[in-house]
């Protein structure tokens, strides 16, 4: 890529590991709108991909600083539902003026794997940034991920172990250790991938679902299923087998984040499941599943 369009990203990325330092609580803004103002120099993105990212950021702020009053349920409706399509619009790719870019593309990385690409884009990136930052609670403290570790640990660990047996047993993958210095870049690409996945289906829909179902017996539990059936179902693409142990790791992202009432477990539980899934299994599928 590009020096320039490496810059801007890099000023991107940045920003969102900037979420969790404890020492500027706003510090991912300074830098997000420096890698705004780096991406329209570069040509990155375009004028008209502001529109969504300014709907984005202003819908969420708003759904987190709306106190319910007598019209509260309409409005908030209202709010969630310009999050959710805006959100999946730009995890999607779905609006204009943001540029992708190839990071490796036709890697075979397993005999009898699928050949695997990866691309860098602006605007998935964006929207689980906006999540995080102005929306989904995160830790801030030593003691709240030392009880985040704790809490969640075993809970991920049977997610990593159900959903790849499973995928083993359907034929989907086979055992296949190996190590590449792809490891790396895939690591921090695939770790910026969980965080905006983990951020919209946990930290938002999970959330609201629950909130909304809040008078039925089990609300947390029945969110937590549809939210792992909308998760599966964002994986189509991938065909059916993919849909079913989407669904699957779903509902273990979900569980840990249901335990843990933490968004950076579902985070590390998704980054953990993917990357066991890179180093001992074939990736990402045998060819013809």
């Amino acid at each position: 890529m590009p020096t320039q369009v490496v810059v801007a990203h890099t000023v991107l990325i940045l920003s969102v590991f900037a979420l969790w330092w404890p020492t500027s609580a706003m510090g991912w803004v300074v830098l997000f709108l420096v890698s705004i103002v780096l991406g329209l120099w570069f040509d990155v993105l375009a004028w008209q991909a502001l529109m969504p990212i300014v709907v984005l950021g202003a819908a969420c702020l708003a759904l987190a600083r709306w106190k319910p009053k007598r019209y509260a349920m309409p409005l908030t409706i209202i709010l969630a539902g310009i999050v959710a399509v805006v959100a999946f619009g730009l995890g999607a790719h779905l609006f204009p003026g943001f540029t992708t870019h190839t990071v490796y593309a036709g890697i075979v990385l397993s005999d009898g794997a699928a050949p695997y690409s990866k691309s860098l884009s602006f605007d998935k990136t964006i929207a689980g940034l906006l999540l995080l930052g102005l929306l989904v609670p995160r830790i801030n403290s030593r003691g709240q991920w030392t009880h985040m570790v704790m809490r969640g640990t075993p809970y991920a660990a049977i997610t990593v172990v159900v959903v790849l047996s499973t995928a083993l047993f359907m034929g989907y993958v086979r055992f296949d250790p190996k190590w590449t210095t792809l490891f790396f870049p895939w690591l921090l690409l695939n770790f910026l991938t969980c965080v905006t996945e983990e951020a919209f289906f946990r930290g938002f829909i999970q959330s609201q679902l629950a909130k909304a179902l809040v008078r039925i017996p089990r609300a947390d539990i029945i969110a937590l299923l549809i939210t792992a059936v909308l998760f599966g179902l964002a994986h189509i693409a991938g065909g059916t087998q993919y849909v079913a142990l989407a669904t699957l790791a779903g509902v273990g992202y979900g569980w840990v984040y249901y335990k843990t009432r933490r968004i950076e477990g579902a985070i590390l539980t998704h980054l953990a499941l993917n990357a066991t899934h890179f180093v001992f299994f074939s990736y990402p599928y045998l060819i013809g599943k």
